[in-house]
């Protein structure tokens, strides 16, 4: 599995959210690292406009540049182990090779949000908020986002056998360490670490002579 797979798992998550309050919505997913947001890399351009993984609702809906909160996905650490081997054997004779082996995928949520002052004659909950709601409301969009997202994949898996089951590997902990001085924009949010693991199965049925020799001592 790709991991363009994972990012277009989360674009999906965040197009498909309509809360009436547009700061309790995921309104922006973009790949890539915190420093982005200070370089105001994130409009990425028309090369990216029709990719799946990409989501900017602003853009979607006809506006300018991107809106808040956004959710800034760092790119995906993968690391495989050493895969295991069996040998599929028909009257000692080594006929295939079954593989399967452990790949696990890290990556760090970073959900933004800005502080809106209550200026311009601006009203209602998201003009309103403090700081601290801010974090709160982050904290439960980031949180259900990550459950979404497990769900999302089984719900694709029962439409499409290939698709793999994924196991998360350690607990999902929200830190709101993003202080609202991160740019002068006054951005704050919260930042969570997803590790899951994918187990990837492959049958070899084509198998070479020489591969033949090597492994027929594993055949009864």
């Amino acid at each position: 599995m790709s991991d363009l797979y994972f990012y277009q798992l989360f674009a999906e998550i965040a197009r498909a959210e309509n809360n009436q309050h547009g700061c309790k919505n995921i309104n922006a997913v973009f790949v890539g690292l915190l420093h982005d947001l200070q370089s105001k890399n994130l409009s990425k351009g028309n090369r990216y406009k029709d990719k799946g993984y990409y989501f900017n609702r602003s853009l979607e809906s006809g506006g300018k540049d991107y809106s808040l909160p956004c959710l800034m996905v760092e790119p995906f650490t993968i690391s495989g182990g050493v895969p295991k081997m069996e040998v599929i054997c028909k009257n000692g004779v080594p006929t295939s090779v079954y593989t399967e082996r452990k790949v696990n995928y890290r990556t760090k949520l970073s959900l933004l949000d800005i502080e809106k002052n209550n200026c311009c004659g601006r009203s209602g909950y998201c003009a309103e908020r403090t700081k601290e709601q801010i974090i709160s409301d982050c904290t439960i969009l980031l949180t259900s986002f990550v459950d979404r997202f497990f769900a999302l994949n089984e719900i694709a898996r029962a439409n499409d056998p290939t698709i793999k089951p994924i196991v998360q590997t350690s607990d999902f902990r929200i830190m709101p360490d993003i202080t609202f001085s991160f740019t002068s924009a006054n951005y704050g949010g919260v930042v969570g670490v997803l590790e899951f693991e994918v187990v990837e199965c492959k049958t070899i049925n084509s198998v070479e002579t020489s591969e033949l020799i090597a492994i027929r001592k594993n055949c009864c």
